[in-house]
């Protein structure tokens, strides 16, 4: 069996551990999350640690041992994400981006596509962060696709019942995904309502890639409700708040 292996990845967290030593955590499109003990990267000199920025997508070689966790020996930086990392808006987003990945993603778990898309939208936001709201309401979709939880859009996800232009539908919030009909609303509740141009908008995103999402029209609080939602149905999935989604900043500013 090869021990010395090289991959390419995006880097997820770097987490110190025993002496001077650091464990790198790393999507990698074939493996899935990827454990490896970083040897003197505590070290204010160390040659590997700077490459090992949250978000950065990198090269690497490392030796494979007999535990989960395996040795990194070079690394290369290929790409640092740096206009992104010097925005007010950026930083946050990544961080939201690089917590649902570590959430989703586990060891041994090949994700070739879903990997290279990933680095599209990153790659895309670090040339346009203008593109923030389609590009990551595209992106929350992408995961419930790519992890097996597409929303059902034309249906009622409670009881099939077909949903109609111009009728009233509500997020699913408490589990699960997709909308409901009116038929199962609380007429007191109108948080989470949903108009036909949103749906519209979720449908065109599920078809196309990330190079086409420009040129989306709605308004600030669309998006701020439609990623809210899809943000829902994520933590629905998970059992568990993500964290850095209230830390978003999708008001616009620098």
């Amino acid at each position: 069996m090869q021990r010395n292996l090289n991959d390419i990845g995006i880097v997820l967290n770097l987490k110190q551990a025993k002496d001077a030593n650091k464990l790198l955590f790393m999507f990698s499109p074939e493996r899935g999350k990827l454990t490896l003990n970083v040897k003197g990267a505590g070290k204010s000199l160390s040659k590997l640690a700077p490459s090992l920025d949250g978000g950065n997508i990198i090269q690497i070689s490392y030796y494979k041992g007999k535990s989960d966790i395996d040795l990194l020996l070079e690394v290369k930086l290929i790409d640092d994400l740096s206009n992104l990392k010097s925005s007010i808006r950026g930083i946050p987003l990544l961080l939201y981006l690089l917590e649902l990945i570590s959430l989703f993603i586990q060891p041994e778990m090949p994700l070739s596509s879903f990997f290279n898309e990933t680095v599209d939208v990153i790659q895309l936001l670090d040339s346009n962060i203008d593109l923030i709201p389609p590009a990551l309401a595209y992106y929350q979709l992408l995961v419930l696709n790519s992890f097996g939880y597409t929303p059902p859009l034309d249906e009622c996800a409670l009881c099939s019942r077909k949903l109609l232009a111009n009728e009233k539908r509500r997020a699913i919030t408490s589990e699960g995904v997709g909308y409901m009909c009116e038929q199962h609303m609380d007429e007191l509740d109108n948080t989470f309502l949903i108009k036909d141009n949103i749906l519209k908008v979720q449908k065109y995103l599920l078809k196309i890639t990330a190079q086409d999402i420009q040129g989306i029209a709605l308004g600030n609080d669309e998006w701020k409700l439609l990623l809210s939602i899809q943000n829902t149905w994520l933590q629905n999935i998970l059992e568990k708040k993500i964290i850095s989604f209230n830390m978003l900043n999708l008001d616009g500013s620098r």
